[in-house]
This record gives structure tokens, sequence and C-alpha cells, in this order.
């Protein structure tokens, strides 16, 4: 079902409620260790911590599963068209790269449960790379699928200059889909597209 987004600009800080998750502009990160690391969580119960861990695990496959077809589809799929719009090779370059990345990145992520927001899934900071805010909607988002806590590591993660560095250009299916027919470029560099893509919706 498709629910209307509103967002509240406040001076570098946007926002975003009854979607996922907000984006907070910021400069570029400091690089990423090639090393890999193991989750932490700040003020998150056990149980959320499972959550977390499990959500992890889902956006993992997602990713995975995405990478694969990417790689086995270099010349575009009905899949890739329907989410990034007409094919190129510089947009299928990004898409891939940042699938790739998700594959591991994420289980090396600080994850904090202090948010309060009710009407938002999560947030990041794109200059604090590799630290996630999960938020109100994200506790009671389904496991997994379109809007659940996997694809929100999955649309949270794409935030990241490391990983690639979206934006929120559109929320939901409609208009995601709509982006990727009038817009590839920004399609490819949406966020929620991305989310929708790794879960085949």
């Amino acid at each position: 079902s498709l629910t209307d987004i509103y967002a509240d600009v406040v001076a570098a800080e946007v926002k975003v409620q009854g979607k996922l998750a907000s984006f907070k502009n910021a400069a570029v990160a400091p690089p990423v260790s090639r090393m890999s690391k193991r989750a932490t969580y700040s003020s998150c119960s056990s149980t959320r911590q499972t959550q977390i861990a499990s959500a992890i695990t889902s956006s993992a496959s997602y990713a995975t599963d995405s990478y694969n077809h990417l790689t086995s589809n270099p010349s575009g799929s009905t899949r890739y068209t329907r989410w990034f719009g007409t094919w190129s090779s510089s947009r299928y370059s990004l898409a891939l790269n940042s699938f790739s990345r998700l594959r591991t990145y994420p289980a090396g992520w600080a994850y904090d449960c202090t948010c309060t927001d009710a009407d938002t899934y999560a947030y990041v900071y794109p200059s604090r790379y590799g630290t996630v805010y999960l938020c109100g909607y994200f506790w009671t988002a389904p496991a997994t699928g379109a809007g659940s806590r996997a694809d929100t590591i999955i649309h949270e993660g794409t935030h990241f200059t490391q990983v690639l560095g979206t934006d929120d250009y559109a929320y939901g299916q409609s208009a995601c889909l709509s982006l990727a027919s009038s817009n590839p470029t920004n399609a490819v560099y949406n966020a929620d597209n991305h989310a929708f893509f790794s879960v085949n919706a």
C-alpha cells in the first residue's frame, strides 16, 4: 500500500516521516577499512540486537542476490529496467558496485537505538560512515520484504558515500517506478530504488 510522505527540513537535517529513512546532509567521510569488523550496538536491548543481526543477515542475502542478478545480466534485465530505467554501462556499474559493497559492509557497522522518532525507520549521516540510527518504524516493520528491517539496511547503506552516496529523490514503489522511467540517473542515485530492486518488488 502507498502512504503519503511528509518531510520537515530543518537547517542541514532532513527528517522523513512515514517511509524509509531520513538522509542527513554532511561532508564526505574518511576512507573505509577493508578489514572485516563485527557489528556494534549502542543503547540496543538484547532483543533489538537480535533483530538487527537478523536484518543484517537478510540484507546481505538481498545484496548478494542483487549482485548475482546484475553480474548474470550485464546488458540489462526487466528487473534492472523496472527499478533503474534504461540500461547504461555507467549506471549499471554504479548499481553493481553498490550491491557488491552491501554484501559485506553492513556486518561491520554500528547500530544506534537511541532514536525515539516513531514516524521514521532510520537515518544516517554520510560523513559518519558506518553508523545507522534506528527509529520507531524499524522495530515494527516486517523482517524481510519491501518496507522491512532488511531493506531499511539496504536503503540506509546506499546513502554512505563509501557505498554509493544516494539521495532520497522518491519514496514508495509507485514514485520509484516513475523515477526509473523518467530519470534513470536519479533512480540509480535514489536509496529506495535500491531497496526495491534488492527485494525484487
